[in-house]
């Protein structure tokens, strides 16, 4: 696989420009979170246009898949961003395998080679997938605790024996300990155990001095001592098988099918290594077909490459290019370490990108403390990518995000009002007399009226300034989405801390995007 001799960037370098302000690879390097409804155009819009940008700039990286077209999108986008040569596909039908278990023990590194390491990173990625909720936490954490030392012992019994440390290793050896009799309560062996011969060969290496730089805290004395005398004996039969149970239990997804074929067989590609190269990681086992083998193929690899990527200080190596944690659908493969990754990805040169609908699918993803972690979660993503949105409350997450400031409203008026009258009044009188020699008549008459007209007018106008949303949620709900009766333009709204965007020099803009293939 090719890798890029010597990075060419500054991490100064924009990889897009929003608004005529250049987002930089460091920009990225502090993650960043899309939301928006489904058909919003956010994986098509700026999705694309951010993967786009990474490919371009030499990025390696790890792809988790939830569609099963997934992985062929980024096939295609590679090849035309000339990056086909470094595409590395996973999946059981490729030839691609990591011993997730036997890598801890060959990783370069001062932490590498050691037992408690080993078991840490079962537990971890046991634990990433596991919901132990509503189980008693008392009796949890005595099988938890128990599981953890049955499993180092088992560990450095098979190491000390020049045995690789694989699942399938480590079940023969825990399906071959002693148990308590029922009656004396001495640990009994059974017949043809792999752990007494694993200790045989242990012992005998250990003379001959063939053990050469394994790191272990017990002798195969030690080792055989534990399980006669801790394991065999720890309060009954039923609590030994309990805890052999449990350890089982939480191997179980390991011991068939092909998570087991891909991560516990051998290893031919090391996840974090091959990135910090150039490397583009898919990992196609996407969750609409593979379903829960898909997503704890999905959360041990990323857990790992998490951690590899994160020993990693700057680009110190030659060779050495940043690199991107892709997830769409996000909130099927987050957990509560990521929270931790996300603070510690710029150091490591990592740019994280979760696309998601909402932010009530990144509550229901946690199960303990649920808002916290999903606040947690997006909070650790300085840019945020904001389509268009039905759900209310991310559209109230994303104008608080955009925060309040102050805005002036004008208020005015006027009135007018008009009046007129007329009034008008008519009268007359007769009289007479007559007699013998003289009569009189008298006729008078009048004639009065009156006429008015009124008008009156009045202006008020004010200007009062209150603190509203810069961003009114409502706004979300109307950005274009994309397809022919938009012009394939996809609107959204972008907010990065710090990042003064013209011109108003706000940390927030509008950008419209060309909508992807």
């Amino acid at each position: 696989m090719a890798a890029l001799r010597q990075y060419p960037y500054s991490l100064e370098e924009p990889l897009l420009w929003f608004a005529n302000h250049p987002w930089r690879i460091l920009d990225a390097l502090e993650g960043t979170a899309i939301l928006g409804d489904t058909g919003s155009g956010k994986t098509s819009g700026s999705g694309k246009a951010i993967a786009r940008a990474l490919l371009n700039a030499g990025f390696g990286g790890l792809v988790l898949c939830k569609k099963i077209d997934e992985s062929e999108d980024w096939i295609r986008l590679a090849v035309e961003c000339g990056r086909q040569d470094q595409l590395l596909i996973v999946n059981p039908r490729q030839g691609w395998r990591f011993n997730f278990l036997d890598y801890n023990f060959r990783r370069r590194g001062e932490g590498g080679g050691f037992v408690e390491n080993a078991v840490q990173l079962f537990m971890s990625v046991i634990e990433n997938r596991r919901d132990a909720a509503g189980q008693d936490e008392r009796q949890q954490r005595f099988f938890v605790d128990n599981t953890r030392r049955l499993l180092r012992h088992s560990m450095e019994a098979l190491l000390l024996a020049g045995e690789p440390v694989t699942m399938d290793g480590l079940r023969r050896l825990i399906n071959s300990t002693p148990s308590p009799h029922p009656q004396t309560g001495q640990p009994v062996w059974p017949e043809n155990s792999f752990l007494v011969n694993a200790l045989a060969r242990a012992i005998y290496r250990q003379q001959r001095q063939l053990t050469g730089d394994v790191a272990t805290d017990n002798t195969p004395q030690d080792i055989r001592e534990y399980f006669e005398r801790d394991f065999a004996r720890s309060g009954s039969n039923r609590q030994s098988s309990g805890i052999v149970s449990t350890l089982l239990g939480m191997a179980e997804p390991y011991l068939s099918g092909p998570v087991r074929e891909v991560f516990c067989t051998t290893t031919n590609f090391l996840p974090a290594e091959f990135s910090r190269k150039g490397a583009i990681i898919i990992l196609d086992f996407p969750l609409d077909e593979y379903e829960d083998i898909g997503r704890t193929a999905a959360l041990t690899l990323k857990y790992i490459w998490q951690r590899g990527i994160v020993r990693r200080q700057g680009l110190r190596e030659p060779g050495d290019v940043p690199v991107f944690l892709w997830a769409d659908e996000a909130q099927n493969f987050v957990t509560s370490a990521d929270p931790k990754f996300h603070n510690e990805c710029r150091s490591s040169v990592c740019a994280t990108v979760l696309l998601s609908q909402n932010i009530n699918n990144y509550i229901a993803a946690f199960h303990q403390n649920a808002e916290a972690q999903a606040n947690a979660l997006l909070a650790g993503l300085g840019t945020k990518i904001f389509h268009r949105n039905g759900d209310y409350r991310t559209n109230e997450w994303a104008a608080e995000t955009c925060a309040k400031g102050r805005a002036v409203f004008y208020s005015g008026g006027s009135s007018e009002s008009r009046g007129m009258s007329d009034n008008q009044s008519w009268g007359s009188s007769w009289g007479g007399s007559s007699g013998t020699h003289d009569s009189s008549r008298t006729h008078n008459r009048e004639h009065g009226g009156s006429r008015g007209f009124s008008r009156e007018q009045s202006t008020n106008e004010g200007w009062s300034e209150q603190v509203d949303y810069q961003v009114q949620p409502e706004l979300f709900t109307r950005l274009k989405s994309g397809g022919r009766y938009n012009r394939n333009e996809v609107q959204a709204v972008i907010f990065k801390s710090g990042m003064p965007f013209p011109p108003h020099g706000k940390p927030f803009t509008a950008v419209t995007f060309k909508q992807g293939r």
